[in-house]
């Protein structure tokens, strides 16, 4: 299985190669704090990223500029793991305030005395940065989605690089950080980076240091695949097994990593004390017998009770794998029945298709089209992408309101994941008419005529679509950090949310579809899961798009969602 954060980490080496010089710098302390910290909002690892920010006030950094660095974050890993970052600061100066520790705040960011468009101060810091022509002809997402290379120059490049709490060769070494926290699917976006830093000054050794401290060599499936099982009359098809801990080990359970072929399967069995099963890779089916089928995800757990009769193994499309942990090995022996034929487990798994379809009837073709193509998006998942995005072709969708959704999903999972997702979207565009295929394009954004400012305009969008007064006392991450605030009704609310490509309730629903695809933004789906009710998005229709998110990226990614849903519908 490919590693995420080591495909990454030889990306990342293979270009400091490159590098004339062989240097061997380290990152000091200032630098380490920062690297820590990015990563840690990347993932959106919030114990270690307590423990990080503890450490970079301890080591001098003031709280302005750690806030900077969390409000640098947005832009590569979305607004919600940013503010969940900034969140978690609030608690940890709170903490250390009770114990007596007065952390010392430091100097704002200096205003801004450059009245040139911000478009134009963006395209020339990023030109500094790069070395790369400003006025280079436009290509890839550039020319196929051109607001998204807009947003990028503006609401990065200039609104936040332009704010000098943070050097740029720091900034550099945050995004490079938080994009190999991010794991696959940023390639691209890390290695221009990672350019960009080493024209900064940052050393190759440096680069080095920084994989390190973000992790770098963790594995997405760090378990051997072990022996081909040849023959063996309990399976249907090519699995492999090996072993971990065996019943003479005296630990009173065995624990073994089976990996399926796609469309191979275990018997109908049953065993005497039971099973856990830990799924770490692909997707496979799990059925207990008289019951439906299920779906399985990296990250869910199958606890099968004693003598309970069932079969599991991969989908027909991919490779699957799983930890089996086995208790009380001495009496637990399984009893091995009658092979899961064709019949059934295509039966069994075209009927898991067929509900999970009839279920979501409640939302149309494109809402369901939508659906998917955030939370792939939002989960950065190219390889499913373009069945989504020819399902929503298919369903109607032009080729720009396509693209809204990707250029909406930016604000929530980042500017690296969306760009990928926009050019893995042109790809598609070409092989389609290289078949002969013409999408139609559909009608550009209508010219927004309100004078008011932008975050005037952005305020009172989200008062509309949320029902909580504009002028209501700004309170929580909006206090604390006011630059974040602005840019949340500035670049989102306002940018976003006044193109009307999409409807408020279709934005709104790509929204909670990308937070489930993020994942770990329980607060943020809570807010927008509300906005959703408020807007007349009813309960059953959450409910489908769960369901969708259920079967794409897993019950992981479902569940705590369903949970936020259930607490908005039955709170008094």
């Amino acid at each position: 299985m490919k590693t995420a954060i080591l495909s990454l980490t030889l990306l990342l080496l293979a270009l400091c190669q490159t590098a004339q010089a062989q240097q061997t710098d380290t990152l000091d302390i200032r630098q380490q704090n920062i690297v820590l910290i990015a990563s840690a909002t990347a993932r959106g690892d919030l114990n270690n990223l307590t423990t990080s920010l503890s450490r970079g006030l301890d080591n001098g950094m003031t709280v302005n500029e750690i806030k900077e660095v969390l409000v640098h974050a947005y832009a590569y890993c979305g607004f919600p793991r940013s503010l969940r970052a900034l969140q978690t600061f609030v608690e940890v100066l709170d903490s250390r305030k009770t114990q007596g520790i007065t952390d010392t705040v430091g100097r704002e960011a200096s205003a801004i005395t450059d009245k040139r468009d911000k478009y134009t101060r963006g395209a020339e810091l990023l030109e500094k940065l790069s070395g790369a022509p400003a006025d280079a002809p436009k290509t890839g997402y550039a020319a196929f989605a051109p607001i998204i290379e807009q947003y990028l120059k503006e609401h990065l490049f200039c609104d936040i690089f332009e704010r000098d709490l943070l050097t740029w060769q720091e900034r550099e070494l945050a995004t490079v950080s938080i994009l190999t926290a991010m794991g696959e699917g940023v390639e691209p976006m890390l290695k221009s980076h990672s350019a960009i830093c080493l024209r900064q000054g940052i050393t190759e050794g440096q680069l080095r240091q920084m994989t390190t401290l973000v992790n770098g060599l963790d594995d997405d499936d760090p378990f051997a695949r072990g022996t081909l099982m040849p023959d063996n009359p309990n399976f249907t098809g090519k699995a492999w097994l090996q072993g971990y801990v065996a019943p003479q080990d005296g630990f009173g359970c065995t624990v073994s990593n089976v990996t399926f072929a796609p469309g191979c399967r275990n018997s109908w069995h049953s065993h005497k004390g039971g099973q856990l099963l830990l799924c770490t890779s692909g997707k496979g089916y799990y059925q207990e017998k008289g019951k439906p089928i299920q779906l399985l995800l990296p990250g869910d757990v199958v606890k099968i009770a004693p003598d309970v009769i069932h079969w599991h193994g991969a989908a027909p499309d991919s490779w699957f794998a799983h930890i089996a942990i086995s208790c009380n090995p001495q009496t637990n022996q399984p009893t091995w029945l009658q092979p899961v034929s064709d019949t059934e487990y295509i039966g069994a798994t075209t009927q898991s298709v067929e509900r999970y379809i009839e279920a979501n009837r409640v939302l149309t073709d494109r809402e369901q089209a939508i659906v998917a193509i955030a939370s792939y998006t939002g989960r950065g998942d190219l390889e499913h992408l373009p069945l989504a995005l020819t399902e929503g072709l298919q369903a109607g969708m032009t080729v720009n309101e396509i693209n809204e959704v990707l250029i909406h999903a930016y604000a929530y999972c980042g500017f690296p994941r969306s760009l990928r997702a926009i050019q893995t979207f042109e790809a598609l565009i070409k092989t389609r008419r290289e078949q002969g295929i013409e999408d139609p394009a559909g009608r550009e954004v209508s010219p927004i005529k309100n004078d008011a400012s932008r975050y005037e305009r952005g305020r009172d969008i989200l008062a509309e679509i949320s029902g909580i007064p504009a002028d209501a006392p700004k309170t929580g991450y909006a206090a604390f950090a006011p630059t974040i605030e602005r840019f949340l009704k500035e670049h989102l609310f306002a940018d976003l949310f006044e193109r009307e490509l999409l409807t408020y309730c279709e934005r709104e629903l790509a929204t909670v579809s990308i937070l489930a695809g993020v994942g770990g933004v329980e607060p943020m789906a809570y807010g927008h899961m509300g906005i959703c009710l408020h807007l007349g998005i009813t309960p059953e229709q959450l409910t489908a798009l769960l369901n969708i998110v259920e079967v794409n990226l897993g019950p992981a990614s479902a569940t705590p969602l369903r949970e936020v849903l259930k607490n908005l519908t039955t709170k008094k």
